[in-house]
């Protein structure tokens, strides 16, 4: 304020400048998370995604975020997360266990070094896969003209089909060494077979096996030499 001069004191100016102070105190920002939209995605398949993570206090007072996650279906899924405060990015792995599938709720939750949050959800939804059956214990075989390959144990296996139910088959590319009743596999029900392989009299050389298991909707192949 300043006088004007006006009539009184002969118009003199008789006022004085004044300065003040005013401080503005900071005050904690909470973090924010965006919106993380739900995810689907298939068995067996992880999946990463950035979502972003903002806190205007980590340029202004070195503040810190920590991240954790809340999981209604622990059996599905693990998190994993890396955050980039250049960026403001963090980038969310999800890493799903083997084989299986289903849906899970994740809480998102991030929280500075004062204590202020905040939380996000998604659902995650895993579709099943069948998965291919598996031929396991068998080898490349070697044996002398006329003596038979007896008693190997080879196994069947699949994840969503039981070994009673599988259906297995054999085909070889010598029938001159192994002709049709050579080859002779018998179940022992409990996902175990046992294998004779009888060559034909005075027959030597070499034959590709392939065997053949069919879960009703995918047929593996496997092969081995004798």
């Amino acid at each position: 304020m300043q006088d004007n001069g006006g009539d009184d004191n002969s118009g003199e100016d008789y006022s004085e400048l004044t300065s003040f102070t005013i401080d503005v105190e900071s005050i904690n920002d909470a973090p924010s998370i965006n919106v993380i939209s739900d995810i689907e995605t298939d068995e067996d398949v992880n999946v990463s995604f950035q979502v972003t993570v903002n806190d205007v206090d980590i340029d202004t007072n070195s503040d810190e975020l920590f991240f954790d996650f809340d999981l209604s279906n622990e059996s599905l899924v693990t998190v994993n997360v890396s955050y980039n405060d250049s960026t403001n990015l963090a980038v969310v792995t999800l890493d799903l266990f083997d084989h299986q599938f289903g849906e899970s709720t994740i809480t998102m939750n991030v929280t500075d070094l004062n204590g202020d949050s905040d939380s996000k959800s998604f659902d995650l939804s895993v579709n099943s896969v069948n998965d291919a059956p598996e031929v396991l214990l068998l080898t490349d075989q070697t044996t002398l003209e006329d003596t038979a390959i007896e008693g190997l144990t080879f196994s069947v296996n699949d994840v969503e089909t039981a070994s009673p139910n599988l259906a297995v088959s054999f085909a070889n590319t010598n029938t001159s060494l192994f002709p049709s009743g050579s080859v002779v596999y018998t179940s022992l029900h409990n996902g175990y077979w046992t294998l004779d392989l009888t060559p034909y009299t005075n027959q030597y050389g070499d034959s590709t096996f392939y065997v053949y298991v069919d879960d009703g909707d995918i047929t593996t192949e496997y092969s081995f030499d004798v």
